[in-house]
């Protein structure tokens, strides 16, 4: 074996008068460089896939995007055309021609014969690829897909999406492949440029011309930590209490998300962070346990907004989810932290 790879496996199965299988010949091996470097039109079981898959697409191969879907097909991951079926071929090629000038992520698997390997191909916007989201997409995608990462490949062209190719090799075979819709917005916000991703997550909380607002504002002035940490499902509310603070709508502002008896309990406030040797007794006289705090600071017109995140849990491992809770520990840590309560 003259360079370092996965094995490929040919098996041809032989069977008897009575259709019974009576044997099988294994061809174990590498194909040549020839075979990945050659137009898949000039390969006769290849060439007949690319053809099937343009006449069933219904599209004028001369026309702009006939020749869009040969440029696809012809530069398709090699392995992954030799091993897809024709119909396979054909949903996912089509579903990289529909992307081609959107700027979204989309995510494609296929399954290998015996179920043990996921060849996956990940497309994103050209300019938003870093090689901070190329990790995140490898982790994620191995941890969820339940295996491990065997191989990864790069391709970036005059198109503007760029290709990952990644091939996972599975613990489990007949473990049953993830919702590939929701893992694929998970790979969103892992993967999405910050101003992408943060335009996305208020376009889906506010209304258009509110959430391009509040955009433009503050989508800069967030820390490079918060942008590596925060979720979708919390940025809509942060730029909100942000803008609330920096407009002199209101001098802090504190929320609980909970989750049993843990819990993340965010202070919005500007000037300067609460210090935690105020934090922690108040916290601590109403039953709370802290165990991290992580602090952001978002520059805005000459003055900071400070974000702090308090993880915490009950000391008594009580839920911090009944009715009215999190509203009465958000008014009671504001009330004492003002100094109108003990």
């Amino acid at each position: 074996m003259h360079r370092p790879a996965l094995l490929d496996d040919i098996r041809v199965t032989s069977f008897d008068s009575r259709g019974r299988i009576k044997g099988e010949h294994r061809f174990v091996g590498l194909f040549t460089s020839v075979a990945y470097n050659e137009n898949p039109r000039d390969i006769p079981l290849l060439g007949a896939k690319v053809e099937h898959v343009i006449e069933r697409s219904g599209l004028d191969p001369a026309s702009h995007r006939g020749k869009a879907l040969r440029h696809i097909l012809d530069t398709f991951p090699r392995d992954a055309l030799i091993q897809s079926s024709i119909g396979q071929l054909e949903e996912i090629s089509i579903g990289i021609l529909n992307i081609e000038e959107r700027r979204k992520i989309r995510l494609f698997c296929m399954q290998s014969a015996y179920g043990d390997f996921l060849d996956c191909l990940v497309y994103l916007p050209r300019d938003g690829y870093s090689s901070r989201a190329r990790t995140g997409i490898e982790s994620l995608l191995a941890a969820v897909l339940g295996g491990v990462l065997v191989d990864s490949q790069l391709m970036i062209s005059e198109s503007t999406l760029a290709r990952l190719s990644l091939t996972i090799q599975r613990h489990d075979r007949k473990e049953p492949i993830p919702d590939i819709g929701a893992l694929q917005n998970r790979l969103t916000e892992v993967a999405s440029a910050w101003i992408d991703r943060a335009r996305f997550a208020l376009l889906d909380t506010y209304p258009e011309e509110r959430a391009l607002a509040l955009h433009h504002r503050f989508a800069a002035a967030f820390p490079v930590a918060y942008q590596d940490t925060a979720e979708n499902g919390r940025i809509g509310r942060d730029f909100t209490l942000v803008a609330e603070i920096a407009d002199g709508a209101r001098d802090s502002a504190f929320r609980l998300v909970a989750h049993d008896h843990q819990g993340v309990f965010s202070v919005f406030m500007a000037g300067d962070p609460v210090p935690l040797f105020l934090a922690n007794p108040i916290l601590e006289h109403m039953g709370i346990r802290l165990l991290q705090e992580t602090s952001y600071g978002v520059e805005y017109a000459s003055q900071t907004i400070w974000i702090q995140d308090f993880q915490i849990e009950s000391a008594d491992g009580e839920t911090l989810t009944s009715s009215g809770l999190p509203e009465r520990l958000e008014d009671c840590f504001a009330q004492t932290l003002r100094r109108r309560i003990e």
